[in-house]
């Protein structure tokens, strides 16, 4: 199993998927999808998110592959 950026930094930070999500504000699923590679974060989530997580983009962003059958879009406010 491969584990995307997004999901290693949020473990390394030590935050469950709930707690994140809140945090971040946005919803758990918006999260989970975020973490399998269904959804990639806008610049300002991931703003959020590397402040959060305190990894830098590139570690969030590393491992991030997007699923070629699925409808990818960017999240986040």
């Amino acid at each position: 199993m491969i584990i995307s950026g997004v999901r290693l930094c949020r473990l390394k930070a030590g935050l469950e998927t709930s707690e994140a999500a809140e945090l971040l504000g946005i919803a758990r699923g918006t999260l989970y999808k975020l973490e399998q590679g269904y959804l990639y974060p806008s610049i300002k989530l991931l703003n959020r998110m590397r402040k959060l997580y305190k990894c830098s983009a590139d570690e969030i962003l590393n491992g991030l592959n997007m699923k070629e059958s699925s409808k990818v879009s960017e999240c986040g406010k």
